[in-house]
C-alpha cells in the first residue's frame, strides 16, 4: 500500500507557473537520463494509477504528467476503456534500473508478468519507457516517442508543456478523466508531483518546475 500525504502549497514555496520553453531547461544542470514514461490501466484504474504515481514520485522526487486520457483498448481483452498518460522523469537512474523498478510496481499492483496471456489480459498498470535522453533538448515530433495511438493522444500535450513540441502539434479530442490522489483530483489537465523528502507528495495543477536542489539522488533499486 502506498500512503501519500498531499501538501497543498502549505510550505509557502515559490513555484511559479513555467513558460513552455523553460521546463526542460530547468534540468540542464542534472547529469541524467531524462525519461518519458507511458502509463496505462484498464483494471481498477482509479486506484491503480494514483498508487503507481505515488510510488514513482516518492522514488524520484518529481515528475510531470499529461492529462489522463480515456482510450479504446488495443489488442487487449475486455471492453473497459484504458486510462493513459505520459510522464517526464528527470532522473539519474539508468534505464535498466528504472525498468526493473517499474516492473516491481506492476507486480505489486497485481499484474502477473508470468501469465501466458499477459499481453492480452486487462492491466492493473502498465509502465513503458518511451524514450531516454542524455541531455538533448531538440524539438520533437510526438511519433519520435511512441507509435501507439493510446500514447499519442497524451504525448503532444506533454511535449508542449516541456517546450519540446513543434508549432504544428495539435491537441487530442479524446476525453480526459480525473483520479483522486489522497483527496486531490488530478488528470483533467497536466500536472506535476513533487516529493523532495521521499514521503510527502505535493500536487501542482499545471506543469511546474522543480529546483535541482530539490531532486533527490535515487538510491540503488
Amino acid at each position: 500500500m502506498f500512503i501519500v500525504s498531499i501538501l497543498r502549497n502549505s510550505k509557502g514555496r515559490d513555484r511559479p507557473h513555467l513558460r513552455s520553453e523553460g521546463l526542460f531547461d530547468a534540468y540542464k544542470g542534472l547529469p541524467s537520463c531524462r525519461l518519458f514514461l507511458g502509463v496505462g490501466s484498464n483494471a481498477n484504474p482509479r486506484e491503480n494509477i494514483p498508487r503507481a504515481l505515488a510510488a514513482l514520485v516518492r522514488r524520484f522526487g518529481c515528475l510531470h504528467s499529461s492529462s489522463i486520457y480515456l482510450t479504446e483498448p488495443v489488442a487487449v481483452d475486455g471492453d473497459e476503456l484504458f486510462r493513459n498518460l505520459v510522464l517526464f522523469l528527470p532522473t539519474t537512474l539508468a534505464e535498466a534500473e528504472l525498468k526493473a523498478f517499474c516492473n516491481d510496481i506492476e507486480t505489486q499492483l497485481g499484474r502477473d508478468r508470468t501469465h501466458p496471456q499477459r499481453k492480452w489480459i486487462a492491466r492493473p498498470v502498465d509502465l513503458d519507457i518511451l524514450r531516454c535522453f542524455a541531455g538533448e533538448t531538440e524539438i520533437l515530433q510526438p511519433e519520435a516517442l511512441a507509435q501507439e495511438p493510446y500514447f499519442l493522444v497524451a504525448i503532444p500535450e506533454l511535449l508542449r508543456c516541456l517546450g519540446l513540441a513543434p508549432a504544428t502539434v495539435t491537441g487530442s479530442p479524446c476525453p480526459t478523466e480525473a483520479v483522486v490522489l489522497d483527496g486531490v483530483m488530478i488528470g483533467k489537465q497536466p500536472f506535476s508531483l513533487h516529493c523532495p523528502n521521499g514521503q510527502d507528495v505535493e500536487v501542482c495543477q499545471g506543469i511546474k518546475p522543480q529546483t535541482l536542489s530539490d531532486i533527490k539522488e535515487p538510491s540503488s533499486v
